[in-house]
């Protein structure tokens, strides 16, 4: 479950990152 979990929560984040760098101005920083 823990493996699984930390597989989809990367996806997501890179997922996020990548829809970051494509649109920074929703970048937070």
């Amino acid at each position: 479950f823990v493996s699984g979990f930390l597989r989809w929560t990367v996806r997501v984040n890179g997922y996020a990152y990548y829809l970051t760098d494509k649109y920074p101005p929703f970048s937070m920083s």
